[in-house]
């Protein structure tokens, strides 16, 4: 926690002497200062009167760095829900949001690309089959041409081969690779805004 460190600091104390001064092992003022867990009230008033201050100044901070710890490891897992980030105060609730919002639109993204690919893959399979069909039959009306039963299927497939869409597999794909780009840069830039918010409570 921030405010720990900086009031050990301003006393010139090692987190050993902390830890005597407060009457405290060394691991528990070190997970306090690293705001790995909430102090309870004891440890709070241990702290407080070793470096002298209201023990609602150390219990409001380091409440605070346990949320936004425990906010982090959720959003390192999925996406946190509203209930989640009222947990914290607006400015850091506005940063771990943005940053769940840019890896949301990555996953979708990636599954737009995805489901792109099986999609142009499946038209390409089908125009094969058609065309393919096509050439047997016109093979076998090559060498039948009197069968009217023959020439009517050649007939149809060709009209089948023209109500095909057109392949506009190519331009999605530049599409979603624009838009991936743009994601994955808006997601870095949104990442290294939470590391550093996150290292304002280590």
């Amino acid at each position: 926690m921030d405010l720990v460190r900086q009031l050990r600091r301003e006393k010139g104390w090692s987190q050993e002497q902390l830890a005597a001064a407060a009457g405290l092992s060394r691991a528990t003022t070190q997970r306090v200062e690293g705001g790995k867990v909430v102090p309870d009230r004891e440890t709070t008033l241990a702290l407080a009167g070793a470096f002298g201050v209201d023990a609602s100044r150390i219990r409001l901070a380091a409440g605070l760095a346990a949320r936004v710890y425990r906010v982090a490891d959720i959003t390192g897992e999925r996406a946190p829900t509203v209930d989640e980030l009222r947990l914290l105060p607006l400015a850091v609730r506005r940063v771990f949001a943005e940053f769940a919002a840019s890896r949301a639109e990555c996953d979708n993204v990636t599954r737009s690309m995805g489901e792109s690919t099986e999609r142009s893959s499946a038209a390409h399979r089908g125009r094969k089959e058609v065309v393919s069909e096509c050439r047997r039959l016109a093979e076998a009306v090559a060498e039948n041409p009197g069968d009217q039963g023959l020439r009517k299927a050649y007939r149809e497939a060709l009209a089948r081969v023209g109500d095909l869409p057109a392949d506009t597999g190519a331009d999605e794909a530049v599409a979603l690779a624009v838009r991936s780009q743009r994601a994955l840069r808006d997601m870095s830039e949104k990442g290294m805004a939470l590391t550093r918010l996150l290292l304002q409570f280590v």
